[in-house]
């Protein structure tokens, strides 16, 4: 399958020959910011759950139904195999392949990098690097 989130806010599922399967519509109206319906930024599966991420929120659909809606501003998220984490400057929120929230770390110094990789969540400030082992996140 293939995904393809458009500036009108629309994602069309598309099978190998481009024959549309689903369209999923934008949940809100933003037209007046924008110029037009909400954009996408981006349209991510994770095993059975597509993630859609517009300016201001994270969709998460399972079985082309919304689950979870979390608000996003200028986070940056980062994907593993288990979900998801959001980067703020100085702490980051950890959640599930559902959207479930599990918790967050926070720090002195700004955050200049984070990966995660077998449960390890490595995290770069400006003067020190941190080594996390996350029990259950692979």
């Amino acid at each position: 399958e293939i995904l393809l989130g458009c500036y009108s806010g629309k994602v069309y599922k598309l099978d190998l020959f481009g024959v549309i399967k689903a369209v999923y519509l934008t949940p809100e109206n933003n037209e007046e910011i924008y110029e037009s319906a909400s954009p996408i930024k981006f349209v991510h599966m994770c095993g059975e759950y597509m993630h859609i991420c517009f300016c201001s929120y994270l969709y998460i659909l399972k079985d082309d139904v919304v689950i979870n809606t979390i608000k996003i501003f200028k986070d940056t998220i980062k994907w593993f195999n288990s979900g998801f984490l959001k980067k703020y400057n100085k702490s980051i929120s950890i959640y599930n392949k559902s959207g479930q929230y599990l918790g967050s770390l926070k720090f002195k110094n700004i955050i200049k990098n984070i990966c995660f990789d077998s449960g390890i969540l490595l995290v770069e400030t400006a003067k020190k690097v941190f080594s996390f082992k996350l029990e259950g996140l692979k």
